[in-house]
Formats: C-alpha cells, sequence, structure tokens
C-alpha cells in the first residue's frame, strides 16, 4: 500500500504502520491513519489524500468513529478527527479489546481489574499489565488502591467530550 506515489515506510515508524495494516479498515481508512497519525485530519484532507467526494470522506469516516478507531472535534466543517490507537499496545488489544473497553467507558465510569479480565477472560495480572499499558499511553487514569482500584477513561480517550 501507498499514500500513492509516497511508499507508507516512508511516512510513519515501521511498528505504526504493522499495527494500521493490521486494522479491520479499508485502504482509505488506513492511509488517513497512516498520514495524519497524531496530528488528525478533517474530512477534506481525507477527501484530498483519498481521491474521494465530501459524502463517501464523511461516511468512511464515521465508520472508523463507529469501530473506534477514530474520534472527532467539533463538528460539520470544523470537525477534525483524531487516531485514538495506542502506537505501543499489541495488535489484539487494538482491534478486539480497545474499542469495547471504550464501548463499556462510554456508559459507565469505571472498570475494574475483575470486570476488565472477566469480559476478555484474562488473568489477573494479563488484566493488570494491559491496563497498565492503556494508562500509561494516557488514556486511562486509576483510582484507587489494591482491590479497591478502577479505571477511568481520561480526556485522551474520550477528547470530544
Amino acid at each position: 500500500m501507498t499514500l500513492w506515489n509516497t511508499p507508507i515506510f516512508d511516512v510513519g515508524s515501521s511498528e505504526w504502520v504493522d499495527v494500521i495494516q493490521r486494522l479491520p479498515l479499508s485502504d482509505k481508512q488506513k492511509r488517513i491513519l497512516i498520514a495524519t497519525k497524531a496530528a488528525g485530519f478533517t474530512n477534506k484532507e481525507y477527501q484530498e489524500i483519498n481521491k474521494v467526494d465530501r459524502d463517501t470522506a464523511y461516511r468512511e469516516i464515521h465508520e472508523m468513529v463507529e469501530k473506534g478507531f477514530v474520534v472527532h472535534k467539533g463538528r460539520g466543517r470544523g470537525a477534525k478527527y483524531y487516531v485514538v490507537l495506542p502506537e505501543r499496545i499489541d495488535i489484539e488489544l487494538f482491534t478486539e479489546r480497545f474499542p469495547i473497553l471504550r464501548d463499556i467507558l462510554s456508559r459507565r465510569k469505571t472498570i475494574s481489574n475483575a470486570e476488565y479480565r472477566e469480559k476478555f477472560g484474562l488473568s489477573r495480572h494479563e488484566a493488570y499489565r494491559e491496563l497498565k499499558r492503556i494508562m500509561e499511553e494516557g488514556y486511562l487514569t486509576l483510582e484507587g488502591k489494591g482491590r479497591g482500584a478502577n479505571y477511568k477513561a481520561s480526556h485522551r480517550l474520550f477528547p470530544e467530550g
């Protein structure tokens, strides 16, 4: 895959490109995520990079938002879209668990290690390691200690809110 005439490996780190390539998205959706990474993008930029019309860009961006890979700040013509994938978390966590975690935390305030491991069938230590990695990326904050600890969404997980 290329960014039209630019090979993708010239655009981002090989680790980032590998992560994006494995996501369940179209080539056009992957192209914008690789091209813009943390800088975010607008509908207009999506149109220009992918050579599509405004309505197609809107539909394809909206699909990424629904899947939990992109969030938006602003509305209408002023909307800007940002990748919410942490760069160093493994692919399974990115593609399967991270969007579900976002959905859970969009409906409730916190999640505990016990709830996380029950939801994803993980051991206590596996859940702790994943939650810690997500927290280190800035998507969660820790409230409390020990068995009373809960993880709360940070502003980075839901930047539009």
